[in-house]
């Protein structure tokens, strides 16, 4: 496919036609939905305003947007289907997986990796922006979380986990300090309060101010001796055979 220009050489006319391919202008003007003189009008219009030929006659009242489309059908050889003729979701298409669609370019899903990466990078900078405006409520606060242990990123703090803070997909909290004035320490598995010092895009920062009890260990009840046991229908002793 290439790119044609009218006779006076103006963008705004632009068209797209495969070679002996007629104008947009032209086929319109064939198929009676404009006459010679508004097709004259619109191209002096259209280099005007620096507007394409279709819409221009759009805006005049000359044509209708399905008289336009169906020009540019005729103009690259390919059927025209109005809305009312297409079902709501193709059937075929229906069946077929988005990785088949996309690999195939059956439906336009398909983008270029550079497309991909800087749609990629304006989300994730959108993203992160909302992120560090949620997390800077946080501060000053004093919040409930689970120790996890010392952080691999950093041998200097320590991690924990806010309910709701997924494992490896959410930010972290990372503890400066986990020891109390009493000298208590906290402990991987410890319910501890924190107060928030610092907050950042994804991850928060603090200190334990409390550690909870931890939950005793339930003793298991002594078994009872064999000479205590009687049988349920006699009442004698039950004697064990060694």
């Amino acid at each position: 496919m290439t790119i044609r220009l009218d006779e006076a050489d103006n963008p705004a006319t632009l068209q797209t036609s495969a070679p002996g391919r007629p104008p947009l202008g032209e086929i319109l003007l064939r198929a009676r939905v404009i006459t010679g003189d508004v097709l004259e009008e619109g191209l002096a219009r259209a280099t005007r305003e620096r507007r394409r030929i279709g819409d221009t006659l759009v805006a005049m009242g000359a044509a209708t947007a399905t008289d336009v489309l169906q020009a540019v059908a005729v103009q690259q050889e390919i059927a025209f289907l109005s809305a009312e003729e297409l079902p709501s979701t193709p059937p075929l298409v229906k069946e077929l997986s988005p990785k088949y669609l996309r690999q195939y370019l059956a439906c336009p899903i398909a983008v270029d990796g550079a497309t991909i990466t800087e749609r990629r990078n304006l989300l994730m900078a959108i993203q992160k922006k909302i992120s560090r405006e949620n997390l800077k409520r946080f501060k000053g606060q004093t919040v409930r979380a689970l120790v996890e242990g010392e952080s691999k990123e950093n041998p200097l703090v320590w991690e924990a986990r806010l309910e709701g803070m997924a494992p490896e997909i959410d930010g972290k909290l990372y503890l400066t300090d986990v020891e109390l004035p009493s000298g208590e320490i906290a402990a991987t598995g410890d319910m501890v309060h924190v107060e928030i010092q610092k907050t950042d895009s994804y991850d928060l920062v603090g200190r334990v101010v409390e550690i909870e009890a931890r939950p005793s260990l339930q003793r298991q009840p002594a078994p009872v001796p064999a000479e205590a046991l009687t049988r349920i229908t006699t009442g004698a002793a039950l004697r064990v055979i060694g």
